[in-house]
C-alpha cells in the first residue's frame, strides 16, 4: 500500500479523497455505484438489513482494500447493502476513465488491483461455501479449518457476536453449538480465540467417480 501511494503516477489520480466520521454512511443499500473507493485509512463495514430489521454483516473492509470494483463494470451496478465508517475513515475515489487510465499505465497499481480483486473473490468463495453446510456445527469447523490454513493453530476472533454474524446465525445459537463442540474435545475457545483440539479429519475425503 505505501508503495503504491508513492508513485508518483498513482499519485496524481488519487486526488478525489473524501473523510467519514464513525458510523456515516457512505453508500446506501440499491445506490448505483460509479465509483471505486480504496481506503486509505480507517475501517468500513458492509451492512444488510432484512425486512424484519435485523442487522446482517456482510463484508468488512480495511487500509489497502477497494470497494465497488465488482460493480463498476457490472449490469446489476448497485451496491447489496450500506456502506458504513466504522471509524474516521478517508476514501480515495476512481471513476471509470481514471481507473482504466491508471490500469493501462501502471503496472505497480494493476499488479495491486488485480490481486486485490481475487482476494476479495476467494474470501466470497469461502464465506459462500461455510454457508452453504448444513448445520450449524459444520459451519464452524469448515471455518475454523480455512481460518487456520495458514499455519497458525489458533483463530483470533473480534467477538461472539462479530463471529455469530459471519455465520448469518444468532449470538445465542452459536454460543451452544460451541459449547457442545468443546464438550465433545472437537474445539476450544475463548473470549478472544478458537481452535481444535481434534487431529480427526472432520470432512471424508471425495468418492471416486467413474470416468466416461
Amino acid at each position: 500500500m505505501k508503495t503504491l501511494l508513492n508513485n508518483t503516477l498513482i499519485q496524481s489520480k488519487l486526488n478525489q479523497q473524501r473523510t467519514y466520521s464513525p458510523n456515516q454512511i457512505i453508500a446506501l443499500e440499491g445506490d448505483l455505484c460509479a465509483e471505486v473507493g480504496l481506503l486509505l485509512n480507517g475501517q468500513v463495514d458492509l451492512i444488510h438489513y432484512s425486512y424484519h430489521g435485523d442487522e446482517k454483516y456482510l463484508a468488512s473492509l480495511n487500509v489497502g482494500d477497494f470497494f465497488g470494483d465488482f460493480l463498476l463494470h457490472a449490469e446489476q451496478n448497485r451496491y447489496p447493502g450500506h456502506l458504513i465508517a466504522k471509524e474516521t475513515t478517508t476514501i480515495a475515489f476512481i471513476d471509470r476513465a481514471t481507473l482504466d487510465t491508471l490500469l493501462k499505465k501502471s503496472d505497480l497499481f494493476r499488479t495491486y488491483y488485480l490481486k486485490n480483486l481475487c482476494n476479495k473473490a476467494t474470501k466470497l468463495n469461502i464465506h459462500n461455501k461455510i454457508l452453504s453446510q448444513s448445520t450449524l456445527a459444520d459451519k464452524i469447523m469448515f471455518f475454523i479449518e480455512h481460518a487456520t490454513m495458514s499455519g497458525s493453530q489458533t483463530y483470533l476472533i473480534q467477538s461472539k457476536e462479530a463471529l455469530a454474524n459471519y455465520l448469518n446465525v444468532t449470538r445465542p445459537s452459536l454460543s451452544r453449538a460451541l459449547a457442545t463442540l468443546k464438550k465433545h474435545n472437537i474445539i476450544d475457545y475463548n473470549r478472544h480465540a478458537i481452535w481444535l483440539t481434534s487431529t480427526t479429519c472432520v470432512y471424508p475425503q471425495p468418492k471416486a467417480r467413474e470416468k466416461y
